[in-house]
């Protein structure tokens, strides 16, 4: 066992009219190794989505409307109540829920550190002013 006590899971939450689909994907347990390469088809793959989670949600005997889409996204509210994700916890939502806006990749990725609770203890040179940022990879 090593001093990695981080449970890591993917997951899909989503509800159509009064039913939630709640799907989990395992990555990782405490104490276990994280292996690389079965977290990068679920977290990178493209295809994922459509080939596993999609899938599941067409095969599942839903009473709604399902049939006409794949459901709407649960809240980030929502989805900690549903997931039992305590506020000590990381969350990663979606880029709307971790302010990512898409526009500056610098600004995102400040904005995302910043909303699970890290910005603070990752220190990333300010890249606003290009010149400033060479000089400090110089160094």
């Amino acid at each position: 066992m090593n001093n990695y006590m981080v449970d890591f899971k993917l997951f899909d939450l989503s509800c159509m009219e009064s039913e939630i689909f709640r799907c989990e994907v395992e990555l990782k347990r405490p104490g276990q190794m994280l292996f690389p390469r079965l977290c990068y088809y679920p977290m990178c793959g493209r295809e994922f989505v459509r080939r596993v989670i999609c899938r599941i949600k067409e095969s599942m005997p839903f009473k709604e409307g399902w049939g006409l889409s794949y459901g709407k996204v649960m809240n980030e509210k929502n989805t900690k109540m549903i997931m039992g994700i305590k506020e000590s916890d990381i969350y990663i939502g979606s880029p709307t829920e971790m302010h990512i806006k898409g526009d500056d990749i610098y600004e995102d990725a400040d904005a995302f550190l910043e909303k699970i609770g890290i910005r603070d203890k990752i220190i990333i040179p300010s890249y606003k002013d290009r010149g400033a940022a060479v000089e400090v990879l110089r160094r």
